[in-house]
């Protein structure tokens, strides 16, 4: 064997190798480097992939991700000196201003024309010139409850003497409150977050309603029977959604911790109260048939690509704060830096649990 200054010999020096002195040595050693270069990519390939998950990690923060502002650390200014700027707050120069549009006066309740005085203190008459200066006024009306009253009527056969009652017309419900009252009262409490005893207090005030905080509860109970059937629609829903994005939040009440999770589509929302946030929600919310199926290793949804018929991706899944995040994202066409959170798409090809 003859050794090259420099290489590593057999014996494991770093002064000199040996060269092969025949065909099959040479073979051997050709054979020896692309297995060793093969298993280097591959080495190579996996220590990429870590490094561009852990860099993924450090650079989130509370701006593009779910992570808390008190997350940033002390390296990050605060609101007020990130937003500090020599320009004057409001519009800048040049900017083009808007303003309501006027009604037109087709749609106008009342005109009201104001003059000026017909005399000038001269003596002359005053002569009006040119089109006025319009200026509306948007007014509340005085409300006031539309209170009707149904009088139901007994009374008796002549002939048999079987009693007989009025009953009241369809759509009039037993109780006090009508269905636009109902609803109103179901809106005050969900959608504006007041209490019952605010919503009581406001009616009072508004319109002059006096009910009491149980009336408004049973108002809830009532509401909230009416809408089951759609409720459970809209639920059943999501599984046929096309693209769907997921999200919870914590929601203690009265000692007890919940969560709130929302599921939406494009023109849909829907919104539960569970006792976790763990994985199970997701296929209880949602439906078994319609969630992707899970890696048992990472925990991360199992993923297929889809193309369309031109041969590009129908969608993209993002899962860059998938470790704590809980949270779910998911628009077809978006890249994985554009958003946050676990995603999928029906779009993008997700594998359906059988």
């Amino acid at each position: 064997m003859q050794y090259l200054p420099g290489s590593a010999n057999p014996g494991g020096s770093t002064e000199q190798v040996g060269l092969p002195e025949s065909l099959l040595e040479c073979h051997a050693v050709i054979q020896t480097q692309a297995q060793l270069l093969s298993t280097q990519a591959v080495l190579l390939s996996e220590l990429q992939g870590q490094l561009a998950a852990l860099q993924e990690r450090v650079n989130l923060n509370s701006n593009n991700s779910s992570k808390p502002p008190s997350s940033d650390g002390p390296g990050r200014g605060n609101r007020a000196q990130r937003r500090a700027s020599d320009r004057k707050r409001g519009a800048q120069p040049g900017h083009k201003g808007h303003s309501r549009a006027m009604l037109d006066e087709s749609e106008v309740d009342r005109l009201v024309d104001c003059k000026p005085e017909a005399v000038c203190d001269c003596g002359g008459q005053v002569e009006l010139a040119g089109q006025p200066q319009r200026h509306q006024v948007f007014e509340v009306p005085p409300m006031r409850a539309q209170v009707d009253e149904y009088r139901l009527y007994s009374g008796r056969c002549a002939g048999c003497g079987k009693p007989h009652a009025g009953v009241l017309p369809a759509g009039v419900p037993k109780g006090q409150l009508g269905p636009r009252a109902l609803s109103l009262v179901g809106v005050l409490g969900t959608r504006y977050h007041l209490t019952q005893r605010k919503i009581r207090n406001l009616l009072d005030q508004l319109m002059g309603l006096s009910f009491s905080v149980g009336a408004i509860s049973q108002a809830h109970g009532k509401v909230a029977h009416a809408l089951k059937a759609p409720v459970a629609e809209a639920a059943a829903s999501l599984c046929r959604a096309d693209a769907l994005w997921m999200d919870e939040t914590h929601y203690p009440r009265e000692g007890i911790s919940n969560w709130v999770w929302a599921a939406v589509q494009p023109l849909l929302a829907v919104f539960a109260i569970y006792p976790s946030r763990a994985r199970y929600v997701i296929l209880d919310f949602i439906g078994e048939h319609s969630a992707p199926q899970w890696s048992p290793r990472t925990g991360m949804p199992a993923m297929r690509s889809s193309t369309t018929s031109g041969g590009k991706s129908a969608g993209r899944i993002c899962c860059a704060t998938s470790i704590g995040s809980g949270s779910v994202k998911v628009w077809p066409g978006v890249s994985g830096a554009s958003c946050s959170g676990w995603a999928w798409s029906c779009s993008a090809g997700a594998t359906r649990a059988s």
